[in-house]
C-alpha cells in the first residue's frame, strides 16, 4: 500500500558529548491518515539530568493528536510520572490557528505520594493561552493554575497554592536540611510585557522548620 510505511530503529547505547542513551527503541508507522510514533529509552542522561524507563507515544490523525508519556527515577530520585494529552487543532476563517487541549488521566509520584492532575480545559487562540480547571493535588494539598497569557490583551495567569506540605520536597533533596511547614498563597503573572507586565507574589508559610 503506497500510503503506508513503517520505520524502526534500535540502539543498545549511544553517547554524544553530555548525552547518553541506553536501549533506545523508536518506531514510526503511517497507515492511511494516521501517523503513530513510539519512543522508548531504558536510561537517559543529559549532563546532571537523568531518568529511566522513559516511553513516549504520539498518534496524529488529520486535526487531532494524542500523546502519552511516562518516565521513572527522575534525577535518580523516587519520582515518576505518567501523562496523557489530547489536542484538537483547527483554522478559523481568518486563517488563525485555534487549539483545544485537555489532559487525560495523569499523575506524578513523589515518594509514597501520588499527585493527580485534573482534567483541565486549555486553548490557544488570537495569541492568547487560556487555562481553566487545571490542578495538581494530593489529598488536602492542591496547586491550581488558571487564567490567561496574552501578547495582545491585558491578562493574568495565577498559580494558587493550598495546604502544600514542604516535607514533600524532602524526597527530592540531597541535603541534610529537611524542610517542614505548610505553604499557601498566590503567584500572579500579568501580560503582555509591553503594557501590563507584572508579577505579584503573596505566599505564607506556617510552622516552617529547616533541619
Amino acid at each position: 500500500n503506497d500510503s503506508s510505511f513503517s520505520l524502526n530503529f534500535d540502539s543498545a547505547s549511544a553517547r554524544f558529548n553530555d548525552y547518553f542513551l541506553k536501549n533506545l527503541k523508536a518506531q514510526i508507522v503511517s497507515d492511511e491518515n494516521i501517523l503513530s510514533s513510539r519512543l522508548g529509552i531504558e536510561e537517559l542522561i543529559i549532563k546532571d539530568f537523568s531518568t529511566k524507563n522513559t516511553a513516549l507515544e504520539v498518534e496524529a490523525a488529520e486535526d487531532q493528536a494524542k500523546l502519552k508519556f511516562k518516565t521513572e527515577k527522575i534525577l535518580g530520585k523516587d519520582l515518576s510520572t505518567e501523562m496523557q494529552l489530547n489536542a484538537l487543532c483547527s483554522n478559523r476563517e481568518d486563517g488563525k490557528l485555534h487549539v483545544d487541549a485537555s489532559l487525560g488521566d495523569s499523575f506524578i509520584n513523589i515518594g509514597a505520594q501520588r499527585w493527580a492532575f485534573s482534567h483541565p480545559d486549555i486553548n490557544w487562540e488570537d495569541e492568547k493561552l487560556s487555562i481553566a480547571d487545571f490542578s495538581l493535588s494530593n489529598e488536602a494539598q492542591k496547586i491550581e493554575l488558571k487564567g490567561d497569557l496574552s501578547s495582545v490583551v491585558p491578562s493574568e495567569l495565577a498559580l494558587i497554592i493550598n495546604n502544600l506540605e514542604l516535607q514533600t520536597a524532602n524526597a527530592l533533596l540531597d541535603g541534610e536540611m529537611p524542610l517542614s511547614g505548610i505553604l499557601e498563597g498566590r503567584i500572579s503573572l500579568m501580560t503582555p510585557s509591553h503594557s501590563n507586565a507584572g508579577l505579584n507574589i503573596d505566599l505564607n508559610c506556617t510552622e516552617l522548620k529547616i533541619g
